[in-house]
């Protein structure tokens, strides 16, 4: 998400904000205060291997596909992010939850080339 917002689309850090306060509303309180809470979310979007992909992908407009260039950056390490969309996406379409949860829904469809990651924006 980070990546696609500030890379890509040359916007500035508070434009990532609402973006995220969209993702965690409706989190449990308590969810945020572990380690796999807020502090591990805010630094993912900031660095590590899935940003840095997500940030070739949206640089090059979607050309390469993540898995593309996943083989091509991360040297046999794997990329969780899409995976984790791919798997969230799964869930909700078998839920029928997809318009309920539109970010995820969005990202999913960026990440498979469905949708141009300027879409990313209709969050803001």
């Amino acid at each position: 998400m980070s990546a696609f917002s500030d890379l890509f689309l040359s916007l500035a850090p508070h434009h990532h904000r609402p973006i995220l306060r969209f993702a965690l509303a409706g989190g449990r309180e308590e969810t945020f205060l572990e380690s796999c809470g807020v502090a591990d979310l805010v630094a993912s979007c900031y660095g590590g291997r899935n940003r840095r992909v997500a940030a070739a992908f949206a640089e090059g407009g979607g050309e390469k596909s993540m898995e593309t260039l996943a083989e091509e950056m991360l040297k046999g390490q794997k990329l969780q992010g899409k995976l984790t969309a791919d798997e969230v996406h799964a869930v909700l379409q078998r839920n029928q939850w997809e318009a309920d949860f539109p970010l995820f829904t969005t990202i999913h469809k960026i990440v498979n080339g469905e949708l141009p990651v300027t879409d990313i924006t209709s969050y803001f």
